[in-house]
């Protein structure tokens, strides 16, 4: 594990969150990123630099705390120092992943938008119209392929080319996380405002995430 950029780590524990992960809970997505993607992501990290589980928030965790659900996504929105986004054809056509995307990169925080990490499961950047036309600036990752909700996806003959990606966008976070202002007492505000009418609370919205041991 390479050495700890002492930094990072400062700005890293100003912020309650490390990212926000950003994504449809409808179709397969909910299952695929929770079983999948959260907890390989979470191995990759912690032998990329971070050296301990990362710290990630997503809407699900908070919806169940009735009509203040909203209020609480946007602050941990808020206090995360960023943001990643696992877009599909779903996370493209849904008002409240859309705002997810706005929510963070409207806080009044210098380059906001530029601490957004997203990651393609379908299309190109070209094929997104506003308000996820800036997709192609960032330059997503392409995960085309590997977006299937399977019981172990190390069994599976992509898993190699997954897990490589996988740690690339580890290390990129890592050196991310070390380029943000620090998070002051009480998060970034933001001026995105909740989409109207607020969209329902998902049957089933939070993840299984992978309950395998880090080393």
């Amino acid at each position: 594990m390479p050495p700890r950029d002492p930094n990072t780590e400062l700005i890293r524990q100003s912020y309650t969150y490390d990212a926000f992960v950003s994504y449809s809970y409808r179709g397969q997505g909910r299952f695929w990123v929770g079983k999948h993607f959260i907890s390989e992501l979470e191995e990759a990290a912690y032998h990329t630099g971070f050296g301990r589980t990362l710290r990630l928030a997503v809407a699900a965790d908070f919806m169940h705390s009735g009509a203040r659900w909203g209020d609480e996504i946007k602050q941990a929105i808020s206090t995360s120092a960023c943001l990643i986004a696992v877009v599909s054809v779903a996370y493209a056509d849904s008002d409240m992943c859309q705002w997810e995307w706005d929510c963070f990169a409207q806080m009044r925080r210098p380059g906001a938008s530029n601490y957004r990490q997203p990651i393609l499961t379908y299309g190109r950047t070209s094929d997104f119209d506003p308000p996820l036309e800036d997709l192609r600036e960032l330059e997503p990752a392409n995960y085309h392929g590997w977006w299937h909700d399977v019981d172990d996806i190390r069994k599976q003959d992509y898993f190699g080319p997954f897990q490589d990606a996988v740690r690339l966008l580890a290390g990129d976070l890592y050196r991310l996380v070390g380029r943000v202002p620090p998070q002051p007492p009480m998060g970034w505000p933001t001026k995105a405002p909740m989409p109207d009418p607020r969209p329902e609370v998902p049957e089933t919205p939070r993840p299984v995430r992978g309950a395998r041991e880090i080393p």
